[in-house]
């Protein structure tokens, strides 16, 4: 991986490595975060907001990450394939790639797409696409 170490943990029930995203500089969201963009994000999937199209970016305007953790195996993807999409949709969540959500303290939390925001600033990329999802947190 581009001659970067990191500690990595061993899942013995997923046979995978997973590396902490916090070494890399973002750390996981709060509780609290986790639950006001999951609250947005169904505001959003029931048609109460907008998401935003595609832009750029700058990696260290993400905050936080939900997930909190990068498969070893999908970042080595990502930093060969910096264009693919290493499952069939390019976001489990219906977005048309990486997702985030601007939480009511205006805090950008990155609950999708943490391997191609890793492979970026691996590659010292200054900013990478993301569709960031912006509302109250509540009605």
């Amino acid at each position: 991986m581009s001659g970067i170490t990191f500690s990595s943990q061993w899942d013995e029930d997923a046979s995978l490595h997973y590396i902490s995203t916090q070494e890399l500089g973002l750390p996981q969201a709060s509780v609290l975060d986790d639950t006001e963009a999951t609250a947005l994000l169904t505001k959003w999937h029931r048609g109460w907001l907008a998401l935003g199209a595609p832009e750029n970016v700058p990696l260290s305007s993400l905050n936080a990450s939900i997930q909190g953790v990068l498969r070893k195996d999908v970042l080595d993807f990502y930093l060969t394939q910096p264009q693919g999409t290493f499952e069939d949709q390019p976001s489990s969540w219906g977005a048309q790639g990486p997702l985030a959500v601007e939480l009511s303290d205006g805090r950008t939390v990155l609950v999708d797409g943490n391997h191609r925001w890793a492979a970026a600033k691996i590659r010292l990329e200054p900013s990478f696409l993301v569709q960031i999802l912006r509302g109250k947190a509540s009605s």
